[in-house]
């Protein structure tokens, strides 16, 4: 929660990792001006979900972070136009080529995940035992906002959400069916 919130401060005043953005008032009260309460628990909720998937994925600790990173990114892919576009929660002044958002966005969604789910792997001491709950919750999570951009005339958008979040989905579960039977 606190580097999410950390790294949200520093990206709304600085631009960095994200690219520059802005949080509209959308989303209510702001910690220092800039970050809506909200965004930094949104950060720890995913991230502890794609943290447990990552582990059924793969056994590595390296595998862990680079595929809870990857996990990270899927979901920012279903929720930034819906977020900055269906709804105004948060824009980008200057425009970028993904449904107004800088790609840059995703290699610091990328970099600020390894960094969070490091910390689960150093101080929580190892992956998590899987919970029947984080891959409804990861996929509740994509598919809803991909929806919010069909219905709100983003069909495109929400085409590319649902399919990766898919694509992810399928991965996992095959990947922790194999791993049943070994």
């Amino acid at each position: 929660t606190v580097i999410g919130g950390l790294s949200e401060f520093l990206g709304t005043t600085t631009g960095y990792p994200f690219g520059e953005y802005l949080y509209t008032a959308w989303l209510g009260p702001k910690l220092f001006g800039h970050v809506p309460f909200l965004i930094p628990t949104a950060w720890f909720a995913l991230s502890i979900a794609t943290y447990d998937l990552a582990a059924r994925v793969t056994r590595t600790r390296m595998g862990r972070l680079a595929v809870a990173a990857l996990l990270m990114v899927l979901w920012d892919v279903s929720l930034d136009p819906a977020m900055s576009r269906a709804f105004p929660f948060w824009t980008y002044p200057g425009g970028g080529l993904f449904f107004g958002m800088p790609l840059v966005n995703w290699a610091g969604w990328f970099a600020v995940s390894i960094v969070i789910v490091a910390g689960y792997e150093l101080f929580a001491g190892g992956p998590p035992r899987a919970h029947a709950l984080a891959l409804p919750f990861f996929v509740v999570n994509c598919v809803f906002p991909a929806l919010l951009s069909a219905l709100y005339g983003l069909p495109a958008a929400a085409a590319v959400g649902l399919a990766v979040t898919g694509l992810a989905a399928i991965v996992i579960r095959r990947t922790e069916g194999s791993r049943s039977m070994d």
